[in-house]
């Protein structure tokens, strides 16, 4: 029975991320993050291993389930539902892919997942295949926070509480409860970190190579996830600090050729090769244009102005599924420990070898991730011309990372407080998600 134990906390934690995420699904409720094209590019590799090129417009497939959603911005096309046909030029964008400048990774590994379970005599849509697959990506996600706050020092039930905190996040049970690749970007940075974490026993060379390509197939999926490529490097910077000083300056080196061969790599594939492939997005015009014409705002008011909130929307409401000043409060006490714990940590470092330690070095990572993100993603639009645009989902994988971390520093006897603490919260989001009505856009 004591080999099984340690599997006991993830596991709970998981199926309870499956649950919430599938109560979701089961609301039927549509992402407003233009899920309908991230499911039209599932469905092609799913069924016929075929990428979208840009200016093509969505499948009937994707269309079909857009309108009879109906999907955001389809609610005047709701009589189309049940048409054999349904013309693409009548819907957002003319019915033109807005998903075409993302490399396949996701939807490769979502396409085959969603085919299999719609192969399985369940009943299951395309649609809701996919997204089952979102829910199975929380899961993971949820197993993920429990081994990284183990591995920090957190007990079992801290660990297995800050997993359902994750899993009761509106905003995480949106991303990953329907077709979006914010789900699949979370689960791969923190598998990054995890295996750094979990490999400590093998030589450094192994253990960076292992955590820096699943950094390198992160980053494939979405730019977000670059939080785990610097986690991973502040780990092993740090491991080469404290290690032998004959190999200290060929360790540095070896740091920043991986991070500068993954980055290399992502930016080759994301900007070179894959146009070559699809056609160049700018091209259409059509995010830029749809950008432009939704901001009204000078670019530094723009991205700054979201980014001050966006840390704390992570937690917030899902507009349509829950609603509730609790929530809200819930959500905002949620921002304050994720944040807090690690930087009273930080602040009350006293002695050097501290630093050390693998949860102050995230610690530190955690809380500079939302400035140095929001930076990057702005010097990155003024360097590509593209304009600034900015939303809190962009800041998931740094959130449920820092979740995971602040998990690490709860002591008694406050830990005795987290289980009924995240389970209450935890059962009172899906209690409003059983009882919310069918989504009717």
């Amino acid at each position: 029975m004591r080999t099984y134990r340690p599997l006991i906390a993830p596991l709970a934690a998981g199926a309870i991320a499956l649950l919430m995420s599938l109560l979701f699904v089961a609301t039927g409720a549509w992402s407003i993050y233009d899920e309908y094209t991230h499911f039209d590019y599932v469905v092609r590799i799913a069924e016929s291993l075929d990428l979208p090129m840009v200016n093509d417009t969505l499948g009937q497939t994707a269309l079909q389930a857009a309108v009879c959603g109906p999907a955001p911005g389809f609610g005047n096309l709701a009589s189309a539902c049940g048409a054999d046909i349904v013309d693409p030029g009548l819907t957002p964008y003319a019915g033109a892919s807005t998903a075409t400048s993302y490399l396949p990774t996701f939807y490769a590994i979502t396409g085959l997942g969603a085919k299999v379970l719609h192969a399985v005599p369940l009943g299951l849509s395309w649609l809701e295949a996919a997204r089952v697959m979102g829910a199975v990506y929380l899961a993971i996600a949820a197993m993920l926070v429990v081994g990284i706050s183990r591995r920090l020092g957190a007990s079992s039930l801290v660990a297995f509480s800050a997993a359902v905190l994750v899993a009761s996040m509106p905003l995480a049970l949106q991303q990953f409860s329907t077709v979006n690749n914010d789900s699949l970007a979370v689960v791969l940075s923190l598998a990054a970190v995890y295996a750094f974490l979990r490999m400590r026993g093998s030589s450094v060379v192994v253990r960076s190579l292992v955590a820096f390509a699943i950094a390198f197939v992160a980053l494939t999926v979405k730019e977000t996830a670059l939080i785990g490529l610097i986690a991973v490097a502040a780990l092993s910077i740090r491991d080469v600090a404290t290690g032998d000083r004959s190999q200290r300056w060929w360790g540095f080196a070896r740091v920043a050729a991986s991070v500068v061969i993954v980055l290399a790599a992502v930016a080759t594939l994301r900007s070179v090769i894959y146009p070559l492939v699809v056609g160049s997005v700018p091209d259409n015009g059509l995010q830029e244009a749809a950008i432009v014409a939704a901001q009204g705002t000078p670019p530094i008011n723009l991205v700054a102005g979201n980014a001050l909130q966006a840390f704390p929307n992570v937690f917030s409401v899902t507009e349509g599924v829950l609603s509730g000043v609790w929530f809200s409060v819930a959500g905002q006490t949620l921002v304050l420990v994720a944040i807090g714990l690690p930087l009273a940590a930080l602040l009350r470092i006293t002695r050097r070898r501290q630093w050390r330690s693998d949860r102050h070095v995230l610690s530190a990572v955690a809380l500079i991730g939302l400035p140095l993100f929001v930076i990057g993603f702005l010097l990155l639009t003024r360097v590509s011309g593209l304009p600034p645009f900015f939303q809190p989902r962009y800041l998931l994988p740094t959130a449920i990372l820092a979740t995971a971390v602040a998990a690490s520093f709860v002591r008694p006897p406050w830990w005795r407080l987290t289980v009924p603490v995240s389970l209450v919260l935890a059962t009172a989001v899906a209690v409003g998600l059983a009882t919310a009505p069918p989504w009717a856009g």
